[in-house]
């Protein structure tokens, strides 16, 4: 059977149905990759966005007379006291011209259960000028020699029990017109955890000889 030879205007028609629906697949191709490359924009924003404003931990802060944790240890601040002079009478050591002791006491517990060694003059004083102190090699050794429970740079802490501490700096005289703060680092050579002891002026008493 043969078949019937179609007219040219069929033929036209023919390929303009082609032609419309070749542009409909090609529009319907692009909306779906606008879509996802701007889904994939809008994640990737939310995740830089999410990682940029994210908040900071905060350092714990704490003051006299209060208990923390800190990695394997737990502490008690017991008072803080600042002087001219570390000593007796007759053995002392004088802060410089224009300077003070300030001497930090506290307790420390290991709550480990192993048994540790560790720095006790590690803890570092900070000015509301935001000047940092280590503490004095000069004072720490002269309590040392006062003080029963005063290592010169270490002690061996077993697990369970509490040992008294004090640690001083010298610092100018008018370090102490404003509040200080102690920064404890947390012990241990991997350990990067901090905690901060503030203490006000009218906290801080004379040290008796």
């Amino acid at each position: 059977m043969a078949h019937k030879k179609q007219s040219p205007g069929q033929i036209a028609l023919g390929i303009i149905i082609w032609i419309v629906v070749l542009v409909v697949i090609n529009n319907i191709f692009c909306s779906n990759n606008d879509t996802l490359e701007g889904t994939s924009w809008s994640n990737s924003g939310s995740s830089n966005s999410n990682k940029t404003n994210s908040p900071e931990k905060a350092t714990p802060t704490f003051a006299i007379g209060e208990t923390f944790t800190l990695g394997k240890y737990q502490y008690h601040i017991t008072h803080v006291k600042r002087g001219s002079a570390i000593g007796t009478k007759y053995n002392n050591t004088k802060a410089s011209d224009g300077a003070v002791f300030v001497a930090i006491y506290y307790t420390i517990e290991n709550i480990d259960n192993e048994t540790h060694v560790v720095a006790l003059d590690d803890f570092i004083l900070v000015d509301w000028l935001g000047r940092r102190f280590d503490a004095s090699s000069n004072a720490n050794t002269q309590l040392s020699f006062l003080l029963d429970y005063k290592g010169l740079f270490s002690e061996q802490l077993q697990p369970g029990l509490m040992r008294k501490m004090v640690t001083a700096y010298e610092v100018p005289t008018q370090v102490l017109e404003n509040a200080i703060t102690f920064e404890i680092p947390e012990k241990g050579i991997w350990n990067t955890g901090i905690s901060r002891v503030v203490v006000k002026p009218d906290q801080i008493t004379d040290i008796a000889r």
